[in-house]
């Protein structure tokens, strides 16, 4: 009988079948870490934080070696010799390798510095060096979120990619902002061309960011497919914004009359 040994066939006449159940177990598992298609692709090159903060835990789940970079408490490699130490020796070569292929070599450079690192050491490294954030951080932060206005012609897709990008650095240093304030400096940063949709779409106070975001941009779905956004003419129409808006304009406009027929 013909049996799979790690994708090497082997014949034997008798087989037992918890051997054949770990087998099997083992082909699946070869299997599982060698489809890496799924995983995110990118090289941290010192600038795109939220790429690696967001993609290497899932790589390092994947290759089974999460806790040793992870877990609160270090997991340091076994004193004793034997079956647990190797098992670390080899998930810390398996980090290794990974930080190392995530990273750019100028990154690696900086973190390496020739010496001899666990995966553990390298991470804390790389983490204190780039990763983490710091007084400087929240204040470079904060001000990038203030002026973080949609430009002309941006699409609210990718200015709302801008505005969540800064909250979730922000986030990852402790800087949770409240819903609220994430909505009102929303609805003021996105620019004229929205602004009437989002008065009458954030106004009431028991719309969360949340809410109030999905429909904007289903709107701007609207917009970009069909040419017109649903409620925006109750909008225009209802906008305090805009009606004080269009007083100051007729006022400013009488004005020049005036100003004018005096001249002459």
């Amino acid at each position: 009988m013909w049996i799979s040994d790690n994708l090497h066939f082997t014949q034997t006449s008798v087989f037992e079948p918890l051997d054949l159940i770990n087998q099997m177990a083992d082909a699946v598992y070869i299997e599982q870490i060698s489809n890496t298609t799924q995983l995110p692709r990118f090289r941290f090159d010192g600038d795109n934080r939220l790429d690696f903060l967001g993609g290497f835990p899932d790589i390092a789940a994947h290759f089974g070696f999460s806790r040793l970079l992870y877990d609160d408490a270090p997991y340091n490699r076994p004193d004793e010799d034997g079956p647990e130490r190797n098992e670390w020796d080899k998930m810390n070569a398996v980090a290794l390798a990974k930080l190392k292929h995530y990273v750019t070599p100028g990154v690696h450079a900086i973190v390496w510095k020739g010496e001899q690192l666990t995966a553990r050491e390298y991470y804390d490294r790389l983490n204190d060096m780039f990763l983490a954030g710091d007084v400087r951080s929240r204040q470079t932060l904060e001000a990038a979120w203030n002026s973080c206005h949609r430009q002309a012609g941006e699409s609210l897709i990718n200015w709302w990619s801008r505005f969540d990008g800064i909250l979730t650095e922000l986030s990852l240093i402790g800087i949770n902002k409240k819903d609220a304030e994430k909505k009102a400096k929303a609805m003021y940063l996105i620019r004229e061309e929205y602004a009437t949709l989002a008065e009458l779409l954030g106004w009431k106070e028991d719309v969360t960011y949340m809410e109030f975001q999905r429909a904007m941009l289903k709107r701007d779905r609207d917009m970009r497919q069909y040419g017109v956004a649903r409620d925006q003419c109750l909008a225009d129409a209802t906008s305090i914004r805009r009606n004080v808006q269009q007083q100051q304009d007729e006022r400013s406009e009488g004005s020049f009359a005036v100003t004018t027929r005096q001249a002459f």
